[in-house]
């Protein structure tokens, strides 16, 4: 079995539910995905929020050994258990610069997944023909769509395989929630195409 964890930064449950209904009611229902219920907001930013799933430990914990002028690879994150099991890992941010291990911290300097979209993200950012910041797009497609594509060679690449897969989504949602609703369509529709070709 695998594992695919899709996040929106500053949205909620209940938001995601309301602005991306199709996609919520295709997640649960065609790929019986699992509702994160009980996850919660436990501190300011992207990081603190990030370490109890990944790691097991608060923030508070965390600082006791740790401090953010290091970088995060001593964490025992759930990479190295899925990677223990056998999993191919795959990580995506479309904005890591201010991404769930970046933002305030030196981030990794060994590679989390081994499949991870750091580099190409900073290459689309230097250029400005390809990278349209205004319109969240990437050429002539949204970002969403970009690095939910991306994802899919990395299935392509990998079939029948397990899998541990983190995407993260920044850029859509930070500075106004109500952008989800354009995507909804997107997403749901990406879903729908891994179903239907049994990825």
């Amino acid at each position: 079995m695998s594992v695919i964890m899709i996040g929106f930064d500053s949205v909620s449950r209940y938001h995601f539910m309301r602005a991306m209904n199709e996609t919520y009611d295709f997640l649960l229902n065609d790929l019986l995905s699992f509702d994160m219920t009980m996850h919660s907001q436990v501190g300011k930013n992207s990081f603190p929020n990030f370490l109890p799933f990944m790691t097991g430990r608060s923030a508070q914990e965390t600082y006791q050994w740790w401090s953010d002028k290091k970088n995060a690879d001593p964490f025992d994150h759930l990479w190295k258990d899925f990677e223990r099991a056998g999993y191919r890992k795959f990580f995506s941010e479309d904005n890591p610069g201010i991404g769930a291990f970046n933002y305030l911290t030196p981030g990794f300097l060994k590679t989390p997944a081994t499949h991870y979209s750091k580099s190409i993200t900073f290459a689309i950012e230097q250029d400005e023909l390809i990278r349209n910041a205004s319109s969240h797009c990437i050429g002539n497609q949204p970002e969403v769509l970009f690095h939910l594509e991306y994802f899919k060679s990395f299935l392509d690449k990998f079939p029948r395989k397990p899998l541990y897969a983190l995407l993260f989504f920044t850029r859509i949602s930070h500075d106004d929630i109500t952008m989800l609703r354009i995507i909804d369509d997107h997403v749901y529709s990406f879903f729908k195409k891994l179903k239907i070709l049994d990825i």
